[in-house]
């Protein structure tokens, strides 16, 4: 993790507590509810100033965030007098009206809401590019990288790898980035697409209707068809310090063969390395010249292959819309997000995971995947990075929000349900009560940081 990423991090981890919490002041304030406390980041204050009553600074400790309220976290020793006097105190969080106090609470995460739906408009109305495979496909039943057992929906419709999808009946397809954005969002309903397929010995191209019905991922539950997006053997980047490199490869050149065996493109390539070989004999070309060298592979912690270098990928632009389309594409989106993390919280309520690193992240890895999303765009232009940057900051909005939002004491899910106890009774809690609701919020909160800080040390030192 490289200093730029790591201030990358920091810069979109700070943009998205800043969202949060001042959903949380600006409702507290309209609620009149005294805001002590505007901080981003926790720890002493580094810098800051006082207005309104209001100490708004920036902390030494960046990650993170809070708004601290007049009187909203009732100490353990104060009697039931101090207590009432506190419920009746101007200003005071639990002077407001426990529906006034369930506004507050929602105000952060439904901030978080509102800022990727806003962001993710604003991208679709702009227009942006996308890097991607082209609409050629790759069987995935053709080779044997793909896990499931038995032929999926696109190999029992007819389909065949080098088939070029140009569209459906409504729209037109030209890169595999449609064709999946098709495909995710259609698990279940019957799709009829236009296929192209090259005649045999190469005297030209037959256009075909084939009916096609996703079926949904045992994951995320998107559909799938069973089909990879055809790239081409060709080198786009080579990393510094990496096989690739010391094996002389360059941008550029054109992978032909490894292993004894033709590469056509980059899913052939990658069955090579499925057996996990300590090193492979490659064929490329650069420019007219066939040349050979020897790649000696290095693994990720997940036995994940890394010969060093990314394969080239064409780059197709997304018109911009129109506000009332895009205002649609942006809640769309939004929904997905929020849908998928709902189901994987769920899966991680049943334990149905395998390892803790792959589903939890604290705010290390977080940090590292913010400052990579955008340095990765970054590194096929400047606009690329800014989308990769707010498209992954609208994702992890939505994220915090949907955990905000659990009902766990000490979340804003937990100051809900306390404040929505109290509106149905008609009368406020014990203090007994709601400090016992806070130490036992606290103690859960803790033992979610320690997961996450553990899933984030088995994921480096991994």
């Amino acid at each position: 993790m490289t200093v730029i990423q790591v201030f990358i991090g920091l810069i979109g981890l700070g943009i998205i507590v800043f969202v949060h919490e001042l959903g949380h002041f600006i409702a507290a304030k309209a609620c009149g509810i005294d805001v002590e406390v505007f901080s981003l980041g926790w720890g002493k204050k580094l810098i800051g100033f006082e207005r309104g009553g209001t100490t708004y600074q920036i902390s030494w400790f960046l990650i993170g965030g809070y708004c601290k309220m007049k009187g909203e976290m009732p100490r353990g020793e104060m009697s039931d007098d101090e207590m009432d006097r506190l419920r009746h105190e101007p200003g005071a969080f639990l002077a407001a009206t426990p529906w006034q106090r369930m506004l507050v609470g929602a105000a952060g995460p439904v901030s978080n809401m509102i800022f990727a739906v806003v962001v993710l408009t604003l991208i679709w109305w702009i227009g942006f590019n996308v890097p991607s495979a082209e609409n050629r496909i790759i069987l995935a039943s053709d080779y044997s990288l793909d896990a499931s057992t038995g032929p999926l929906p696109a190999a029992r419709a007819g389909l065949e790898t080098g088939d070029r999808i140009v569209g459906t009946t409504e729209r037109s397809i030209d890169s595999f980035w449609k064709l999946s954005e098709i495909v995710h969002r259609n698990a279940g309903n019957s799709l009829t697409f236009l296929v192209e397929r090259p005649e045999e010995g190469g005297g030209g191209v037959r256009t075909l209707q084939v009916e096609i019905t996703p079926e949904p991922d045992p994951r995320t539950g998107q559909g799938r068809i069973g089909v990879y997006g055809w790239i081409d053997p060709v080198i786009g980047r080579v990393e510094p310090g990496k096989p690739a490199e010391r094996a002389g490869l360059q941008a550029g050149d054109v992978i032909v063969g490894a292993g004894g065996r033709t590469i056509p493109h980059q899913i052939a390539f990658y069955e090579i390395l499925w057996n996990r070989p300590q090193s492979v004999e490659l064929e490329y070309r650069r420019g007219k010249e066939l040349r050979s060298t020897t790649l000696d592979l290095e693994y990720g912690r997940r036995g994940n292959p890394d010969p060093g270098f990314i394969f080239h990928r064409p780059v197709f632009r997304t018109p911009g819309m129109n506000a009332v389309q895009a205002l649609g594409k942006g809640l769309e989106r939004s929904v997905e997000i929020l849908t998928l993390t709902a189901r994987g919280l769920w899966q991680l309520v049943r334990l149905r995971v395998d390892r803790l690193e792959e589903v939890v992240a604290g705010p290390i890895r977080i940090t590292k995947m913010v400052g990579e999303a955008a340095t990765g765009g970054f590194s096929f232009g400047l606009e690329e990075g800014f989308i990769s940057f707010f498209q992954f900051l609208c994702l992890l909005s939505i994220v915090i929000a949907a955990m905000n939002l659990l009902p766990i004491p000490a979340l804003d899910g937990g100051l809900i349900v306390l404040s929505f106890v109290e509106a149905v009774r008609q009368r406020p809690l014990k203090l007994k009560v709601i400090y016992r609701f806070q130490v036992v919020g606290f103690a859960i909160v803790f033992l979610i940081i320690i997961a996450a800080l553990l899933s984030d040390i088995l994921f480096f030192v991994g």
